[in-house]
């Protein structure tokens, strides 16, 4: 396997068979496109390539993930990934439809982590996370607080 169609790993060693018919799944391709080829070794110890195949593969999804959940200790953990980076608005909102918190969140590159503290003075009960970036993109989350 390859990223770049030039310098190749080894993912898989398969014995040969009398089929001659051979399959191998990638369990660890990487992201976007992916490039593979076939080493044999012939009777005669001389080392073949196949030619080299390309796969388009799925870019991970963007996803904002909330931990823990429940909240605990009045602090909650705010995972970014494949998000641009960027200012993002935190609001926290109760029942009625009251923003209860909110905080501006930078976001640095494709894999961030932001922790948001939460005021002690907010009551244990269910509520929305909304985040809001600057390309108009929101995503609403229900949170326990506890």
């Amino acid at each position: 396997r390859s990223a770049d169609g030039n310098h190749f790993n080894a993912i898989s060693n398969t014995a040969s068979n009398k089929n001659y018919l051979f399959e191998q799944n990638d369990q660890f391709p990487f992201a976007g496109d992916n490039f593979y080829r076939i080493k044999t070794l012939n009777s005669k110890g001389h080392t073949l390539f196949s030619n080299i195949v390309k796969t388009e593969g799925a870019s991970e999804k963007a996803v904002i993930s909330i931990y823990p959940n429940p909240i605990q200790g009045r602090k909650l953990q705010l995972h970014f990934t494949n998000k641009p980076a960027g200012t993002y608005l935190f609001e926290l909102i109760d029942k009625a439809g009251q923003v209860i918190s909110k905080e501006n969140i930078e976001v640095s590159n494709n894999k961030s982590k932001n922790t948001i503290p939460l005021n002690s003075a907010i009551a244990a009960g269910v509520y929305q996370v909304k985040i809001s970036g600057n390309a108009g993109e929101i995503s609403v989350q229900q949170v326990i607080i506890r």
